[in-house]
């Protein structure tokens, strides 16, 4: 592409009265800002004469025979007008013409662009990002850079409720960021699997957050997901796809809890200790975590008493091939790995029994009695569950060796992470 051809078409575009898109105060800040980052407020004559100007550079031209990969999976035809459109509003927002046009030519060539993708949660409130790992943070919702989602997840327009929006702010996100590559495709017939995998990426960005949300259980905390999304870090790439997922639980709401000084260092212990193992954490430790974050939320002690049993089984018992005598397993295991001497083990053991019991009354009865022995039988579990975790993180979740546990021995090799 050639800069000079854009640079003046833009020049005369904006000396013919282009202007950035006017806001529309129903749409709330945010909308309206990406209305202005990505659109313009232009005479009819002058934009005819703006794309005439654009379609004299041969390789932008070609941009209108291209299709566009959305990175919520597929794809669709792009629009001439609506680029030029983007590429005119950075300009005239940015008030930098060479900038915005070597921007948008550098994109171009890469063909890339980097995404961010957002979990937007309730339940916890952090005031300054949190790194879990140099991959993933905890941050305030606000922090993020305006996008139609954020403006909906803060609850800045009524328009959206009716869609199932949130009814209020939500206040923080877990957030990772990938290269979404490519993004610019040419048809063909027939069309290559890969022009419609992008949804894949944002697949494993999304599994990410989960995992990372999950993981807020061992410090006690149960938020909400209330929305996911993904936006681009630069509006020159806006056209790579902007959908969004709102979670089931939407309506559901917790009490927040703000982030301390203790408490953001032991979110940052660990998601540190976690995601620094490479392999086998998710196949280990996925179900346990997605089981604690439930009972954190649930109300009904059977639901309670199932999720924590399930959790612990998958801790303690997966590599099991016949479930025969999983109460006795399942508690000398926990007793062996978690206890340091026998008063502690047998204490385990026993806290073990009593849930397996409870689990199995809510598995074939359909519900728990409420009794201050059971509250305190499942939350001693669920204690007893979230040390399982961490003792598992700190053997970084290799194989661990029973026969050598249960006579006083190492649970497995602790030097590193084996495949």
């Amino acid at each position: 592409m050639e800069a000079a051809v854009l640079t003046a078409a833009i020049n005369r575009a904006i000396q013919g009265g282009a202007i950035s898109a006017p806001p529309v105060h129903e749409d709330g800040h945010d909308l309206n800002f990406v209305r202005a980052q990505t659109d313009v407020g232009i005479d009819p004559k002058i934009l005819e004469t703006y794309l005439s100007d654009l379609r004299a550079d041969g390789d932008l031209a070609a941009l209108e025979r291209r299709f566009i990969r959305s990175a919520f999976g597929g794809g669709v035809s792009v629009n001439f007008s609506s680029i030029a459109r983007q590429l005119l509003a950075q300009a005239i927002v940015t008030n930098d013409i060479p900038g915005t046009v070597a921007r948008f030519i550098s994109n171009m060539d890469l063909n890339a662009a980097e995404m961010t993708a957002v979990l937007a949660i309730s339940g916890v409130v952090t005031f300054e990002p949190i790194n879990l790992s140099p991959e993933v943070a905890l941050v305030p919702l606000d922090s993020l850079p305006p996008s139609l989602q954020r403006g909906i997840a803060l609850g800045q327009s009524t328009v959206w409720t009716s869609f199932g929006g949130p009814r209020a702010a939500i206040p923080s996100a877990l957030i990772t960021k990938f290269r979404f590559s490519p993004v610019l495709y040419a048809p063909q017939n027939p069309q290559p699997q890969m022009d419609f995998q992008g949804i894949e990426q944002t697949r494993r960005a999304q599994a990410t957050l989960e995992e990372a949300c999950n993981l807020l259980s061992l410090a006690d905390l149960h938020p909400i997901v209330g929305m996911f999304w993904v936006q681009p870090n630069d509006w020159l790439m806006a056209g790579v796809g902007s959908g969004w997922q709102f979670s089931p639980n939407l309506d559901l709401r917790v009490g927040d809890t703000i982030v301390t000084d203790v408490l953001r260092r032991q979110l940052e212990g660990i998601g540190s200790d976690y995601f620094s193992i490479e392999t086998k954490k998710r196949k280990i430790l996925r179900i346990p975590l997605d089981r604690l974050s439930r009972v954190g939320l649930e109300r009904d002690m059977a639901d309670q008493a199932i999720d924590v049993g399930i959790a612990l089984e998958a801790l303690l018992l997966h590599d099991r091939g016949d479930r025969s005598e999983l109460t006795f397993t399942l508690s000398y295991r926990g007793a062996w790995l978690l206890g340091a001497n026998v008063d502690q083990r047998l204490e385990i053991q026993r806290s073990l029994r009593k849930l397996y019991a409870l689990r199995s009354n809510a598995v074939h009865r359909g519900e728990v009695t409420v009794t201050e022995p059971n509250i305190h039988t499942i939350g001693h579990a669920v204690t007893i569950c979230k040390d399982l975790v961490r003792r598992l993180i700190a053997l970084r979740c290799n194989a661990i060796d029973w026969d050598s546990v249960v006579v006083g021995g190492q649970p497995g090799n602790m030097s590193g992470d084996q495949p």
